[in-house]
């Protein structure tokens, strides 16, 4: 009786074990997950986000293996845009006008998702394109007198209609200018909303799967407190009101929190997950929200606003360094001057300004992207040491046989 008992806590043992590189085997030594970064466990953090791409990979991998059907679509599918691409023919045209549209599509879904992603760690791309991109467009519309001028990609962005008849036919107006950048918004208003998506996806397979999300049993515990609690901060307080109203309220409440600047909103994504609701009423709530209200209107009116006649001139005067308010006005001033040529394609000179913004723009992409190598590497590193709890607690159960 005693070998079999043997028998059986070997094997469970054996079965239980999660698996980890050698590389690993230190892991257990790094008692908090969130101190697990490149900077003070180089090793563990490199062969964790190893683990994670591998994981990132391998699922959509053996999803179409699975599915020999939709594989062989895919195949022949992307052959054949390879044979259009790569032939000769007046279908070219055609193909050049669909690859543009693409590439506009995926660029500026792409810049929302990046602005998104992630919980609370995303990149901030509204401001850092989207914005510019509708300051740039207005200042060229009244710099050009009219909205004859394209404002996607190519060497004739931003340039004026050399054409009296074609400019006179494109009066400038508030709503002009809206309806001109409206694509760019919604489109990344889309991408926002999509990456809301994983906090819901992740929060819907742990309940389905009976598991617990920290982040929700944080919420509770603030309302176990009690509202009164001394120890609640603002923050909690919102995150108790977000969890009231998304219970109550449903489609309204989503419609609310995404149409407002909300950096609590992927804890709106878990509860619906969590309370199953319906993907199509989260995702077209959100996308009502972050897309139609929040992109296209709340945002876009506001910096067309800004860059508007004399406003911008008006918010500059606001700053109290003067040398910083001169230089300021004085790049406000070149760029109005620099869309005012007409037919011009001369790009603008790169000053000290245009400089900074680029090592900005270079810094601010690589501390998103390690931000996002370390989150990542943390809730591995989280789940890795929950297995290793619970192969204990069942090693202890059979031992206790």
């Amino acid at each position: 009786m005693s070998g079999r008992l043997d028998e059986i806590r070997r094997r469970s043992a054996e079965n239980s074990r999660p698996y980890a590189p050698p590389v690993l085997s230190g892991l257990h030594e790094v008692e908090d997950v969130s101190k697990l970064t490149l900077w003070r466990h180089p090793i563990h953090t490199t062969a964790l986000f190893a683990i994670v791409v591998y994981r990132f990979v391998k699922q959509p991998v053996d999803y179409l293996l699975s599915r020999p059907i939709l594989l062989a679509v895919l195949v022949n599918l992307v052959f054949l845009v390879g044979i259009l691409v790569s032939t000769e023919g007046p279908h070219q045209m055609v193909v050049a006008i669909a690859s543009e549209n693409v590439y506009f599509v995926l660029y500026w879904v792409g810049l929302g998702i990046l602005s998104s992603v992630g919980l609370g760690t995303g990149l901030h791309t509204f401001i850092l394109y989207l914005a510019p991109h509708i300051a740039k467009t207005t200042m060229t519309a009244y710099g050009c007198n009219s909205l004859a001028f394209d404002d996607g990609f190519g060497p004739h962005q931003f340039v004026c209609s050399q054409d009296p008849v074609i400019s006179a036919a494109f009066p400038v107006s508030f709503l002009g200018i809206a309806q001109k950048v409206w694509p760019e918004s919604f489109l990344w208003g889309l991408g926002t909303a999509i990456g809301e998506l994983p906090p819901y996806f992740v929060a819907r397979a742990a309940r389905i799967a009976g598991q617990s999300v920290d982040e929700l049993d944080e919420v509770s515990q603030l309302k176990a407190s009690g509202p009164g609690g001394a120890d609640i901060s603002f923050i909690d307080s919102c995150k108790i009101r977000i969890y009231d109203s998304l219970t109550r309220f449903g489609f309204l409440a989503i419609l609310l929190f995404a149409s407002i600047p909300n950096p609590l909103f992927d804890l709106a994504g878990i509860l619906c997950g969590h309370f199953l609701v319906s993907f199509w009423t989260f995702f077209g709530a959100t996308t009502i929200g972050k897309a139609v209200v929040k992109a296209m209107f709340l945002q876009t009116f506001f910096v067309i606003f800004v860059f508007s006649g004399s406003h911008a001139e008006t918010l500059i005067s606001m700053i109290p360094i003067e040398s910083l308010r001169e230089k300021a006005l004085l790049s406000i001033e070149k760029s109005r001057a620099s869309y005012t040529k007409e037919g011009s394609t001369v790009m603008p000179e790169q000053n000290a300004f245009s400089l900074v913004w680029d090592i900005f723009l270079t810094l601010m992409v690589v501390g998103f992207l390690i931000s996002i190598v370390h989150s990542s590497v943390q809730s591995l590193a989280k789940e890795l040491k929950d297995e290793a709890q619970n192969d204990r607690r069942k090693k202890t159960v059979i031992a206790s046989i």
